[in-house]
């Protein structure tokens, strides 16, 4: 009776998690993570990405957990910059300090578009970390997707 008790309740707990009303939504998928925002102060907003959704009649809400990176291909990608654990803590951007340049390495551009399409480009932000001047280097799609961060002593820019 206590075995049928515990598979009984096993089998509950495993349909209303299933059937959560808390679900992504039935378009979404893993290469559709939004519009960026295009009034985003870069320097105000530290280069978080702030996504918004374009019909009115759809309503969104937070839910947890948040996904702060995807695996594709091989490669962790970040949804922001301040994800990705090479993301130097108490960093303080530099104003007028962030360049985007080309990226040169084809391999690499061509391995990031199978990732997601479209324009990626190498970031050098400069800025503060403790006081001391810091160059965090990374590559961001136009969506905001983030690879390989890292940072470097002084500034690049």
């Amino acid at each position: 009776m206590k075995n049928k008790f515990i598979i009984f309740l096993t089998v509950i707990f495993a349909f209303t998690f299933v059937i959560s009303p808390v679900s992504a939504y039935e378009e979404e998928s893993i290469d559709s993570i939004g519009y960026e925002n295009p009034y985003i102060n870069d320097y105000e907003m530290d280069s978080m990405s702030e996504y918004y959704v374009e019909e009115n009649n759809i309503q969104t809400r937070s839910i947890a957990p948040l996904v702060k990176y995807i695996i594709k291909n091989g490669k962790t990608l970040y949804k922001s910059i301040k994800y990705a654990p090479k993301y130097p803590k108490g960093f303080k951007a530099a104003k007028g300090k962030t360049t985007h340049h080309v990226v040169k390495n084809k391999l690499l551009l061509n391995d990031l578009r199978k990732i997601e399409g479209g324009k990626w480009v190498k970031v050098y932000k400069d800025g503060y970390v403790n006081g001391k001047k810091v160059s965090v280097h990374y590559f961001q799609s136009k969506s905001g997707l983030v690879y390989n961060v890292k940072t470097k002593n002084g500034w690049s820019n």
